[in-house]
């Protein structure tokens, strides 16, 4: 019961909902984007990293979004966001640090949680 309620302690400042999230290979996880309802569901534009039990902000979207997708290819994560439909990528250095936020595209249309898989260049089905 001690180690619960000290989990929750430490987490309980990232009030966010709507949120993308994504895993990376240093045994992190990254919360991207969302709402919080502590300000009336005000977008979100923070990167959120929770590493050895801890949360820290270490970077922003260029555009506050929420009920977006994010998929980590290479060392980026490409983030699509519902309302702004703007497509962002987060660049990462070899030690999975945050380098750059970048403005990359607009979807055509609001794509609300789309779905994103990797597929190879010379996929035939």
């Amino acid at each position: 019961m001690q180690t619960k309620e000290k989990d929750t302690a430490k987490a309980s400042h990232v009030r966010i909902s709507s949120h993308s999230l994504v895993a990376l290979e240093n045994q992190s996880m990254l919360l991207i984007g969302g709402e919080d309802w502590r300000f009336g569901g005000a977008r979100q534009s923070g990167i959120w990293q929770l590493k050895d039990e801890n949360w820290n902000e270490i970077g922003k979207l260029l555009q506050a979004d929420y009920d977006g997708s994010a998929i980590y290819i290479g060392r980026s994560i490409y983030y699509f966001g519902l309302n702004s439909n703007a497509i962002q990528r987060l660049d990462f250095s070899e030690a999975e640090e945050l380098q750059i936020v970048e403005f990359i595209g607009n979807q055509p249309d609001n794509n609300y949680y789309p779905v994103l898989f990797q597929d190879s260049s010379n996929y035939c089905v």
